[in-house]
């Protein structure tokens, strides 16, 4: 039912009307801020009486997805699964509020938000902006979805912000200025960093560490000023926070929703037999007397509300109403009013306290003493590397149709198809960064549903992607080409790929590299080795054999998820990709060349990269296989181990929660890990500039098997381990969590590790420590472990020496022992956690059996004396990977005449740019002539202060206007003037400009006034258009080109307008 009709039902429309007509309702264009009326709190922190003031909060926290999948939410279908209907919370909800101007509600998940806008008439859509406007209806957060804090990725988090607030200020004309993360299961540091410099001022969050919370609560540090990467960012990015005390539900007896059956109705007529206000009201004030000891000031906050509640708001609403009237008539020093975060945090601010400070993150979170909740870092890994990879198409694809709205030759349509399709791949993209979307703690047909709208938002977008790849392609070749596909996934075999249906045919791959650093090797799964590999040439305008010199293949036997045994073969190219273009190669089945690599004879087994050589020793039972690592630099040896280890999971009982997919609960008789199977096998493959060594991990009935494949191309200073970890076993209902394992025998690393905070900053990880509290944990396993993102390493300060892992999606890991990095590959359990899912955590494939995990691992070993890191390098790679795109329908040009000029000929030699190893730049298509730009700098002190390199020796110095020129010049064939470019730097999500997110930061009093002084001096820009970008900084500009009538061949007087008016979304 549409809101307008249920409204007519009732006669309410006139009254809303005559609202809107006294003046209450302005357009959306005349308010841009997120502003709260809330007079009412402004003084009374400073009443003499010390009166108690209980912020009662109506909310409903949404899942966009979880035991039922979002569309199942919205329409309220499947009740069986659970009764919520969000279609009926924003119906009744928006109702009540209408009716009555005392109301007031929070609202969270824009998608939610978003399904119900569109089917709402122009008069409904004036009156939500009015109480929005009023500050009786306000929108915190806006995400697209609450997203995930440990699982995911951070260009993901600010994409999803970005998405919602897009929305927001369109639609409703505001910017949130508070974010709202009650269910996430933990708190990063790079979560709050990103919110601050988002334009929030304050967050919320529900779940807190219970030994975390007992300290807070003794201490009265319930709420405190986060400063997170204090040491990258200083105060620039501190933001008030507020941990809620029982969670995001409201208390037992005050949940009267119709979902809950913890309450009961409010009945304040003492006629009546069921009166029960008295013992409400004294049950309200124990909880507050409670309260008030935990938090400063004589505010305090009290959520009405818990998972989709309000879908009958009457109900909700009245009780609440009741509470109020017959507690403040009864109570005289508390009393209680409706509100909302703003006005709770504007009445924060009026009490002028002094907060605590925290600068470390909340990892691992832990409900109880048992029960940590590190294994959904895990859970569902071939989920997490879908996401992952979509992320980086989505980036690929964003690059290649940014340069399309600024080709001034494109159509109104194309431009339209490039932002309707973008809009598509946000939607899927916020939706998986749900907190039980990659966390893969949603039953499994919602994860299936997850999983389909990532297929189907990478057709849509591929199929663009290969568009403008084919015309340039025809453009610079004359070759016409269609019906191009890709890879269904990026870490199968050849069966997964478009190679596996051309057979002998000839075809050809266009290699594009959306990053901005250049690649220097292409990886290709193929059938065959019996292929000749012909590589284009721009500058001799014709298909170049390369076969001979810069192709191999190498094949290892492996079983594949259709259960058949294949010859995995890889095809290595050495050819190099510069950032942003593209390459094409040519692949013609030749039965008289074979490229295949032959293993190599006799007992030795070793490979090389760039400065080292990596030499297979024995297999050792306690060690897994060992390898001596030989530095040519320095001539030192170092000894190497690799192993599989496995945790056999709790079962839990009727007093413990068991190992399930939020839980990792190692069986309590024995924490330790244990061999998971021992190598049976090795072989080693030297070829032209590609080396590798196979192992085969198995037990004697082969119920446990492993393919392991350890790489070096021989410029390159970091090893690749690909691990193809097939089904877990079905153990008689006994869970498994098998592990990793990298163990350095010279590095002694005193108990400390470090991890990465979302692919941000490393954090350093003590075992058995928090840096707040002192921990007890009899969980010594789980307790211990992290979500790793990009990396995990390990440091020896007196021999200088460290060991970093790279992985390729979130996993669950930590450094439990001496020098052994472990990272938790996959798990398969029998047993639910009791957490809400009601469903064990048991991933098979179509046979039935448990699917296959295959993972890649970066390694590099470090002698800090004369090595680099090259950690944020891969991290750029493996962020933003070659795409490949396959066709063998190809009509190849009859002669070598030459080749039509073109936007992806301007780029190889326009915006070959040799950028800096750590410079990341995506943009971001808005409109014709309009972009987004997001450039980064994500250097860390962790890999450079041990060099001795200073904040100025770290910076990046980047030219907006050069690059945003040559990017419009490479984009068109033709050359064309510009007039000026119109440059805004925004806040991250991109719905204000910075100078004024900055202007309404809070000075807040803390207990570390020093801070100041202390923290890093920021560069300053060389000027309006060359900026410096200082490591862990992150800055986004909306650029707008304005074009001159008349077209000339080069862009002279080209004027720059920089914030010269407000900045808002258009697409």
């Amino acid at each position: 039912m549409r809101i307008d009709n249920y409204l007519k039902i009732v006669g309410l429309v006139s009254l809303a009307t005559q609202m809107i007509q006294c003046g209450y309702y302005k357009d959306a264009k005349e308010f841009k801020k997120h502003e709260h009326i809330g007079s009412e709190f402004k003084n009374i922190g400073k009443n003499s009486d010390q009166t108690i003031y209980v912020h009662l909060l109506a909310h409903t926290h949404d899942d966009v997805g979880w035991l039922k999948t979002v569309d199942e939410y919205y329409s309220g279908t499947q009740v069986n699964v659970a009764y919520a209907d969000v279609e009926m919370i924003l119906d009744t909800v928006v109702f009540e509020l209408l009716q009555d101007p005392t109301k007031k509600f929070t609202y969270v998940e824009m998608k939610f938000f978003s399904m119900w806008w569109k089917n709402q008439t122009d008069d409904i859509k004036n009156k939500v902006r009015m109480l929005v406007q009023q500050g009786r209806l306000e929108i915190v957060n806006a995400g697209w979805s609450m997203h995930d804090e440990a699982c995911i990725n951070y260009e993901d988090m600010m994409n999803n912000m970005m998405k919602g607030h897009e929305f927001l200020l369109n639609e409703i004309g505001v910017k949130p200025r508070i974010g709202w993360h009650v269910d996430p299961f933990g708190h990063s540091n790079a979560n709050p960093r990103l919110f601050a410099e988002m334009g929030f001022d304050a967050w919320f969050f529900g779940r807190l560490d219970y030994q975390d919370q007992e300290v807070r609560m003794k201490e009265k540090s319930m709420e405190f000023i986060w400063r997170p990467m204090f040491d990258h960012l200083g105060l620039s990015t501190q933001i008030f926070t507020h941990a809620m005390q029982d969670m995001y539900c409201a208390p037992d007896f005050l949940e009267i929703d119709e979902r809950s059956h913890a309450g009961e109705a409010i009945v304040i007529d003492p006629s009546l037999e069921t009166f029960n206000a008295d013992q409400i009201v004294q049950d309200m004030v124990n909880y507050v007397n409670d309260a008030i000891q935990h938090y400063q000031g004589n505010h305090i906050m009290l959520p009405l509300g818990c998972d989709f509640a309000y879908s009958n708001a009457k109900l909700y609403f009245r009780n609440t109403d009741r509470l109020i009237k017959y507690f403040n008539a009864k109570v005289q020093n508390i009393q209680l009013v409706y509100s909302t975060p703003g006005s709770y945090l504007d009445a924060k601010k009026s009490d002028n306290l002094i907060f605590p400070v925290k600068y470390d993150d909340m990892f691992p979170y832990a409900g109880n003493e048992d029960d940590y909740w590190t294994g959904y870092f895990t859970s569902r890994p071939n989920s997490k590397k879908q996401i992952k990879d979509f992320s980086g198409n989505f980036h690929a694809f964003t690059k290649l149709t940014t340069m399309k709205v600024l080709d001034q030759s494109v159509s109104n349509d194309t431009v339209n198809q490039i932002l309707n399709a973008k809009q598509y791949m946000l939607d899927q993209l916020g939706i998986n960064q749900h907190h039980d979307a990659v966390t893969g703690t949603a039953r499994q047909h919602v994860a299936d549903d997850y999983k389909q709208r990532i297929y189907k938002a990478t057709q849509l977008g591929n199929q663009i992607q290969t568009q403008i790849l084919q015309e340039q392609i025809e453009s610079l070749t004359n070759i016409k080409s269609s019906e191009w596909s890709w890879c269904n996934r990026t870490n199968g075999t050849y069966l997964d790929c478009p190679i596996f249906k051309y057979g002998n045919q000839k075809h050809i791959v266009a290699v594009y590299n959306p990053a901005t650093i250049d690649q220097s090797f292409v990886k290709l799964k193929v059938q065959y080795s019996t292929y000749r590999v012909f590589y284009w040439s721009f500058e001799q305008n014709k298909f170049i054999d390369i076969s001979s010199s810069q192709a191999e293949v190498i094949c290892a036997g492996r079983l594949a998820d259709q259960g058949d045994y294949v010859q995995d073969c890889e095809l290595h190219v050495s050819i190099r990709t510069p950032s942003l273009s593209f390459n094409i190669l040519q692949l013609v089945f030749d039965s008289q060349i074979d490229l295949n690599v032959k293993a190599d004879s006799g007992n030795t087994h070793k490979i090389s990269g760039y400065q080292e050589l990596l030499v297979f020793e024995k297999y050792d039972p306690d060690n897994g296989a060992l390898f001596d690592l030989l530095k040519i630099q320095s001539g030192k040896q170092y000894k190497i181990g690799f192993d599989m280890r496995v945790y056999n999971s709790d079962p839990g009982d009727k007093k413990n929660s068991a190992s399930g997919a939020y839980i990792f609960k190692p069986d309590r008789s024995n924490q330790d890990s244990v061999t998971y199977c021992p190598m049976t096998d090795i072989k080693s493959f030297t070829g032209k500039f590609t080396s590798e060594i196979q192992m085969i991990f198995q037990n004697q009935d082969q119920s446990r098997q492993v393919l392991v494949r350890v790489r070096y191309y021989d410029v390159s200073p970091v090893s690749e381990w690909d691990v193809v970890l097939y089904g877990l076993p079905d153990k008689d209902s006994q869970g498994l969590e098998v592990t990793v394992n990298f163990k350095s025998m010279d590095i002694d690393n005193q108990n400390t590790f470090y991890t990465d905070s979302n692919g941000l900053e490393m954090q350093k990880r003590i075992l058995n420590y928090r840096p707040t509290w002192n921990i007890t944990a009899a969980m010594k396993v789980s307790s211990n472990y992290y979500p790793i993102n990009s990396a995990i390493s390990i440091v020896d300060e007196k021999q200088k020496l460290q060991m970093t892992v790279m992985n390729d999606r979130s996993q669950g890991g930590s450094v439990l022992q001496k020098g052994r990095i472990e990272l938790m590959q996959n798990r398969r359990l029998y047993h639910d956690d009791d957490r809400g899912l009601s469903e064990h955590l048991n991933e098979t494939d179509s046979n039935g059996k448990g699917i296959i995990v295959p993972a890649t691992y970066r390694l590099q070993f470090l002698e800090r004396a004369n090595d680099f890191s090259y950690q944020r390098t891969e991290q750029i790679v493996i962020d933003e990977p070659l795409e490949l795109f396959f066709t063998n329908k190809v009509d190849f040009p009859k002669s070598s005449k030459q080749s039509k000029q073109s936007g992806i000929d301007k780029i190889l030699y326009q915006l070959d740019l040799n950028l800096p190893q750590t410079l990341k730049v995506i943009p971001f298509p808005l409109q014709r002539n309009q972009i987004l730009l997001r450039v980064e700098n994500i250097g860390d002190k962790f890999d450079t202060d041990y060099r001795s390199l200073s904040i100025d020796d770290t910076s990046i110095t980047f030219d907006i206007l050069d690059f945003a020129v040559r990017l419009f010049n490479a984009s068109n064939k033709n050359p064309i003037k510009l007039n000026y470019l119109d440059v805004k730097e925004l806040a991250l999500s991109g719905n204000q400009l910075l100078k004024d997110m900055v202007k309404t930061k809070t000075d807040w009093n803390t207990t570390a006034p020093g801070d100041k002084d202390r923290q890093p001096k920021i560069p300053k820009d060389i000027s309006d258009t060359k900026i410096v970008l200082s490591q862990q900084r992150i800055r986004l500009f909306n650029i707008t080109y304005v074009i001159a009538q008349q077209h000339h061949s080069q862009n002279q007087n080209l004027h720059l307008l920089k914030d010269q008016k407000e900045s808002q979304f258009l697409s």
